[in-house]
């Protein structure tokens, strides 16, 4: 039976166990997990705090195991646009490791303004590890960035 999907993005101000519960309540069988550091968004997980907490990993662990009828398909993850690469790849690691044991299959990044789709460094480097995870790497579109108008 095919899965739709709900983030949990619209839910950040409950959480992420209600978050779920909320899903599960409207019937959905699968969700996506919003990531964000650096205070760019709300998000339930932190991926800094991934790093630096392992209770904040158990967490999102323990939520999810509480309906097993849903699955994580991937994540939407964000930190600040001007973060260090180096870090960036750090954080996007961790998350990239809980949704491989999530069992998620994606993870999504946002375009910042004035980048490059597909040749630069930091989407050759995201991809790399996405893909060393098992996880199939996408790009937000927005207005304003290269994915506006990709022809």
């Amino acid at each position: 039976m095919p899965r739709i999907a709900c983030s949990t993005l619209h839910l950040t101000h409950r959480p992420l166990v209600d978050a779920l519960e909320h899903i599960a309540a409207l019937g959905f069988t699968a969700w996506e997990l919003p990531i964000r550091g650096d205070g760019v968004w709300l998000g339930h997980v932190d991926p800094g705090q991934l790093l630096k907490d392992p209770a904040h990993r158990a967490m999102v662990h323990a939520a999810a195991a509480r309906f097993p009828g849903l699955r994580c398909v991937g994540a939407g993850f964000e930190i600040a646009h001007d973060a260090p690469l180096a870090r960036e790849c750090e954080h996007f690691t961790a998350a990239c490791a809980l949704l491989r044991d999530l069992g998620a299959s994606g993870i999504g990044i946002f375009l910042f303004d004035g980048q490059a789709v597909a040749s630069s460094e930091r989407h050759a480097a995201l991809r790399s590890i996405a893909v060393a995870h098992g996880l199939e790497l996408s790009v937000e579109t927005h207005l304003g960035t290269a994915t506006q108008d990709p022809a």
